[in-house]
């Protein structure tokens, strides 16, 4: 496969289940070694990076499932997506005012174990930990999954609301509507290669992608 993904722009990544999707986001934080090719980040090859010196270079990543410290405070789980930069007063300063406006109900929380807030709370934490660099990019994988419907809008009005400051998206969505909806650019991923890309707007409208890959 090959794709690319553009400053300040969200592009998704979407297809039926086993098709790779999470696969290559691993590839591109170092936790799967490729077989072949290059994964290039700013013009900078980074294909055998530790995850560490990728995260150091401006890539954030959300993982599938909501994976936070769960005996961790709200406070403490935004500060250890930190952790690359930790010394940078400056920046610590800046990324708690980023975090806690996007996410009031974080600030509001922030002394709580992780382990106690809900599903959608620990969505939202998980965004805001990989937000705590000031990351160029953002690697976003099914943030969606198990969210109330209501919780889902959320989520995207954020990512949507995120990109305005800067920040690019890369997001690997089941909800292949909703993606399409919010996302510049997107690829459709199957059995391991692009069967389709274009303007997301464009693949919406497609009847092979709505029929085959939203269910429409």
């Amino acid at each position: 496969m090959s794709l690319q993904v553009g400053p300040r722009t969200i592009t998704a990544l979407v297809g039926p289940n086993g098709a790779g999707k999470t696969t290559l986001l691993k590839a591109v934080m170092g936790y799967v070694p490729p077989t072949s090719g290059r994964i290039l980040f700013g013009g900078q090859a980074i294909t055998s990076s530790p995850t560490h010196r990728t995260v150091g270079l401006g890539l954030g990543y959300v993982p599938q499932g909501r994976i936070v410290f769960p005996h961790m405070t709200v406070q403490e789980n935004l500060m250890m997506g930190l952790y690359p930069r930790r010394t940078d007063r400056a920046l610590r300063s800046r990324a708690f005012d980023l975090v806690y406006s996007v996410f009031p109900r974080l600030h509001e929380r922030r002394w709580q174990h992780a382990g106690t807030l809900s599903g959608g709370e620990q969505q939202m934490l998980a965004i805001g930990r990989a937000l705590m660099t000031e990351p160029k990019l953002v690697l976003v994988d099914e943030p969606s999954l198990g969210l109330a419907p209501n919780l889902v809008d959320l989520v995207f009005e954020t990512v949507a609301k995120l990109k305005e400051t800067g920040t690019a998206f890369l997001l690997v969505e089941q909800n292949a509507v909703a993606a399409l909806e919010i996302a510049d650019y997107a690829y459709v991923l199957d059995l391991g290669h692009i069967h389709l890309e274009g303007p997301a707007g464009e693949l919406l409208k497609k009847d092979e992608v709505r029929q085959v890959y939203l269910g429409l």
